[in-house]
């Protein structure tokens, strides 16, 4: 690579395009006040020079007054590929850190697929398991991890949209993904066009980067995508634990008696986010044909006093807006029994509910 070209002189190595690189890209954010960078094929740079580039230009950015300047990138691979490119490990002694954040591939393989019902919920449920163990040399704290992975449905990469039009039958699975990457760890990322319902699929990345602008009135403020991701945007800005919050995949039980992540097709995915004493639940129906009476694991201590539930949204305005809650059973779950709380819902098909609690 032409980056790998350098000169010894005075036993030092001279990178004259490496040099040359980030200094175009410095004059860049000072001449035209940009915000970020979005790094395409970041996986195919070298290491070492994608984690210099990072830390140069986030060092320019604070130099200049730009404390919030935010370099992402793309590392198309799998948790151990993205963890050499983003964050500083332990094990580097040089205090060089990468670039900020990296697209979450790993996660988007697994949750594009649950919604739709083509998965199980564990299967999201273990990506987050297993990034916990490739984590360990970046993060301090559990809340921390969001920030160094941006989430997605779909981009213009693929061949099909995340939103397959049948009429209406499948409107409410775009408000369950949206919803999803609002309040799972992360910084979500909305492809452009989800917010006006554009659908294209084809056996060609064309097939997705349809024009927005054909026709009068393309931007459309009051369709129902554009509103939803409007409302879901301003929960996520008000809401703390959505941003920094403790992530907890929750055991459901379809009888109240057995817990467990669901392992079926069309399950219930649910998880939490705690900061303090407060926690934020989501809870999922995947099924396109079911409804179901669901009861989702909550936190033990926090709602120790029954605290009321005040819920923040739900896609399914006919559905009961109450979280039961029950207090100090014996629950059985499949990896040992527990004392803890759980809270009971009703869902119809495709709707997805969130609630926060009130101490």
């Amino acid at each position: 690579m032409i980056t790998d070209y350098y000169r010894f002189e005075d036993g030092y190595s001279y990178y004259a395009v490496r040099d040359v690189l980030i200094k175009a890209y410095q004059f860049a954010i000072a001449k035209y006040d940009v915000d970020g960078f979005r790094i395409d094929t970041l996986k195919y740079v070298e290491r070492d020079f994608a984690r210099i580039f990072g830390n140069a230009i986030r060092e320019f950015a604070l130099k200049i007054g730009k404390k919030n300047f935010f370099t992402f990138g793309e590392v198309w691979d799998n948790e151990a590929k993205i963890t050499h490119y983003i964050g500083r490990h332990t094990s580097d002694e040089d205090g060089i850190i990468g670039v900020d954040a990296a697209l979450d591939f790993p996660l988007f393989g697994k949750l594009q697929g649950t919604i739709k019902g083509l998965l199980a919920p564990d299967q999201v449920a273990r990506i987050f398991e297993d990034r916990k163990a490739y984590q360990k040399s970046i993060i301090s704290y559990h809340g921390e991890s969001g920030k160094f992975f941006v989430t997605f449905l779909d981009n213009h990469d693929q061949k099909e949209r995340f939103y397959y039009q049948e009429g209406d039958r499948y409107d409410l699975q775009v408000s369950q993904g949206i919803g999803a990457l609002f309040t799972l760890q992360g910084i979500p990322c909305i492809y452009y066009g989800t917010e006006q319902g554009l659908h294209g699929r084809g056996d060609r990345p064309e097939a997705v980067r349809e024009a927005l602008w054909g026709k009068q009135e393309g931007f459309d403020t009051e369709h129902p995508f554009y509103r939803a991701i409007q409302r879901l945007s301003q929960i996520r800005s008000s809401e703390p634990a959505l941003h920094y919050g403790r992530q907890y995949l929750r055991e459901v039980s379809l009888n109240s008696i057995e817990f467990g992540i669901s392992k079926e097709l069309g399950g219930v995915l649910a998880h939490s986010r705690i900061l303090d004493n407060q926690e934020i639940l989501t809870v999922i129906n995947t099924s396109v044909n079911r409804g179901c009476t669901v009861d989702v694991i909550i936190d033990f201590a926090l709602n120790f006093s029954l605290p009321s539930w005040e819920m923040l949204y739900s896609n399914a305005v006919e559905d009961k807006k109450y979280l039961k809650q029950r207090k100090y059973r014996r629950l059985r779950s499949k990896r040992s029994t527990l004392n803890a709380s759980s809270g009971q819902c009703e869902l119809s098909e495709l709707p997805w509910k969130l609630w926060k609690s009130k101490s």
